[in-house]
This record gives C-alpha cells, structure tokens and sequence, in this order.
C-alpha cells in the first residue's frame, strides 16, 4: 500500500470542521470516479479484483480520519453511471469502448459488467470495515448513491412495452440494487447476459446483501420504453432556472406525498448549492447551482431556485400538506368506492 498523503487528510479535516463550525451537516462520499492513476496503471483500475482491497483500506484511512464528525457516508456516487460511461462509451476515464473511432482499447460488451461486479465488492467492503470497526464508536449511516432514468412503458397496455420499461430498470437499477436487498443480480440479467456476468462467491454475497442503512437515488428524468431492434440512448439536458425551479416543486411535492404516506424520507440533497468545476467537462464552470458565482469577483448571488427552496422548506410546504391530505382523502375515497360500487355509492370526503 503506498503511504497515506497527510495534506490530502489535513484538507478534508479542515474542510469537515469549516462546515460543522458553520452549522453544515457532512455527507461524504468516498469515490466519485476519481481513481487514482496509479492504480489504473498497475493493475486496470476497476477491471481488477485488486482494487476490492485497496478501497477497503482507502475507506479505513477516510473512516479513521473523519469518522468522529462525520456520520452520512457514501461509499460511491452513481456506480452505474459510471461503468457505463467509463468502459461501454468511453466518455469518463480510463475511456475504454469498443469503437475504435472513439477508444484505443476497451470491451463494451464485457468491461462495463466486470467493472460494476467489482464495484459492488468494494461497496461491500468499505461498509463492512465501517461497521465493525467505526459505527458502534461514531454511531452514524452508510450507503450508496444509484441513478438511472426512470422508465415507463410507452404503451400501457402493451406487454411488450411494459416488460422492455421492467428490463431496463433491471440492467440499470437492479445490476446494484437487486445483490445490495435480495442478494443476487436479477434473474433477466443472467439470463439475458449469460456467462458475460461475473459470478460472486457465498462470501461476497454474504457482505454485500444488506450492505446499505438507506436507499439515496439521483433523479434526473423518466422515459417512455418500447423495444426497439436498435436501441438508441437519450440523454435530458437541464433546463433554464425558471423549468428547474418547477421541476423541484414537483420532486418536493411528490416527496412530501410519499412522506405523507409512510415513506421514511431521510432528506433532500439539491445538485448543486452554488456554480460548482464539472470535472467530466475539462474544468469548465456550470451553471445549475442555487446561488450563481462570479468566478473573477468571488460574488455570490441567490437565483430564483434558492429563493424557492427557502419559501417552501420555510413556509409554502404547508400549502403542498394541504394538497396531499386532500389528494389522500379522496384516493381512500375512490378505493373505497370501488370496493363496495355493488352496495352504492357514497359522499365524497369534506377536507376542513
């Protein structure tokens, strides 16, 4: 193992204790597709079993260091997007695909899953060390961030669309979600895919089924699914403030419903705070953050989505309780109605 950079801990403890002293809760997330070079190459980065053991004393490092003020962990952001950008396309590092117009050297076909299996491993392991070794001293949470588009038949009604709509989700959600809650890829994916998807051993399984406190998903967009003999792949661009402001009405107004129905919501992380560095995109400023910087003044300015944000978590979430209650009433309504139609009907619900 190479020895530990005391100036990379030095900043990220300074970091934690600069944000605890101004009231600012941490959440830290151990990999956001920032592997190490060295790792790449010596032994293929995440192609290799090998960095199972490196992450688990990456993590160790990180735990020992922060695990006394910091108590929301992270083990890896998106992992799917990831694998799939990284060794199916080729946009993210090491930029490994098939075509050969675009990557020297890469398996689309066989890369993204090997990279994904040992990905799920090395989850598996950061959290075991987290909580034999630090939660019951720090008490404190650890999971990992999953995304993919939500997708929705195309045609309801339509087996096809409806099993193309499940399989998506199976390949792009299930490929985390369903080893982490049920213990094993999915059935579709297995049977799809044969051999080209790594087997785990009992033992991996063992340390990776239940290897979450919380379930945290990224949300960007959904899509209508039919199968196509040519699929081809969609990417939602973000909107201006204004369409992002109303989209975050609609998230917060369907959280508090599901809320409201016995979810146990832990919270809502909104991307970005302020104009944050894209790393994937050379550096380049953008421009989806809550407060706008002027990156050659350092002035930051409130946009509409802040001052949004800061109206409902202060006052309007009232008015979306409201709404809900009044959805609820007249959904336990309808089934009810629906229930006991061969009696009669009945009055709808009165909301105070």
């Amino acid at each position: 193992m190479a020895p530990v950079n005391p100036k990379g801990l030095a900043f990220y403890n300074n970091l934690v204790n600069e944000l605890l002293k101004n009231g600012i809760t941490p959440i830290a997330t151990l990999f956001h597709w920032d592997l190490p070079q060295a790792l790449q190459d010596k032994y293929g980065g995440w192609l290799s079993d090998k960095i199972v053991a490196d992450f688990a004393h990456y993590a160790y490092v990180v735990f020992d260091s922060l695990a006394d003020r910091v108590h929301m962990w992270i083990t890896m952001n998106e992992p799917g997007n990831f694998r799939s950008k990284a060794y199916r396309f080729g946009d993210y590092p090491p930029g490994r695909c098939s075509d050969r117009a675009i990557c020297a050297e890469g398996n689309s076909s066989t890369e993204p899953w090997i990279c994904g299996h040992n990905s799920l491993k090395a989850h598996a392991a950061a959290v075991n060390i987290y909580r034999t070794e630090f939660q019951s001293k720090y008490p404190g949470q650890i999971g990992i961030i999953l995304d993919n588009t939500w997708t929705e038949p195309l045609n309801p009604l339509s087996k096809a669309d409806q099993d193309a709509a499940e399989r998506t989700m199976q390949f792009f959600v299930g490929l985390y979600a369903q080893p982490i809650w049920i213990g094993d890829y999915p059935p579709t994916m297995r049977q799809s895919m044969g051999s080209i998807i790594p087997t785990f051993t009992p033992t991996q399984l063992e340390l990776i089924k239940g290897s979450v406190d919380f379930f945290a998903w990224d949300a960007y967009t959904s899509q209508w699914v039919t199968p196509l003999s040519d699929p081809t792949c969609l990417q939602n661009v973000s909107g201006q403030n204004v369409s992002k402001t109303c989209r975050r009405s609609h998230h917060l107004g369907s959280m508090s419903e599901a809320w409201a129905e016995g979810i146990p919501l832990k919270g809502y992380i909104y991307w970005s705070c302020m104009d944050n560095f894209e790393w994937n995109d050379g550096g380049s400023t953008a421009g989806f953050g809550t407060v706008r910087v002027d990156y050659s003044t350092k002035q930051r300015m409130l946009k509409r989505s802040a001052y949004f944000l800061r109206d409902w978590f202060d006052c309007k979430r009232l008015f979306y309780n409201i709404i809900i209650e009044t959805k609820l009433l007249w959904r336990n309504w309808l089934a009810r109605l629906t229930v006991n139609q061969e009696v009669g009907g009945s009055s709808p619900p009165r909301s105070a």
